[in-house]
């Protein structure tokens, strides 16, 4: 059998542990190699926020102007009053067999009469959210969307809960 070190072990706290335990073998057998075994346990949801995020505002190039806003704007209400936003997940901290990532925020408020969907895109991660403006805003990295939100999703809830299992399984593939 294998007798396990509980360590920084806690159920009631959402975390990634790696357990590390001792063989116990049967009396006369011996473990001269002194070999022990781990495994990683997941408890609950492990989340991560986005380590930069910001919008940018066409006909403007106010860098890093709102890389401090508590609210991320995005809209496509015509010239000057577009906005796009942007963040980076730290895909570090993904348990390495995770088997599902979403990404999850919330809308403050129902948008305007006009909106149908929202499209989000996977993009170049060399920006930095203090330089960042309109004209120098990351390229995408395939104009098919990662996702999209629509109408009908944000009648249902303002919540949104996007599962992108397979953009964090590319950019860990791509090195990211």
């Amino acid at each position: 059998g294998i007798l396990w070190s509980a360590g920084n072990y806690n159920a009631n706290i959402d975390n990634v542990y790696t357990l590390e335990g001792r063989l116990v073998l049967p009396e006369g057998v011996g473990n001269s190699g002194n070999v022990t075994v781990s495994m990683k346990v997941q408890v609950g949801v492990v989340s991560a926020a986005a380590t930069e995020d910001t919008y940018v505002r066409d006909n403007t190039d106010a860098a890093g102007a709102h890389n401090k806003d508590t609210a991320l704007v995005v809209k496509n209400d015509g010239s000057g009053y577009s906005r796009k936003t942007v963040m980076k997940l730290p895909l570090s901290t993904i348990p390495e067999d995770y088997e599902h990532a979403y990404l999850e925020f919330e809308l403050t408020g129902h948008p305007s009469e006009t909106f149908s969907s929202m499209n989000i895109y996977r993009t170049v991660t060399s920006w930095d959210q203090d330089t960042l403006v309109w004209k120098n805003f990351p390229a995408r990295l395939s104009e098919t969307p990662v996702s999209t939100v629509t109408l009908a999703d944000v009648d249902k809830s303002l919540s949104i809960k996007i599962e992108i299992t397979d953009l964090v399984r590319q950019a860990l593939a791509d090195g990211e």
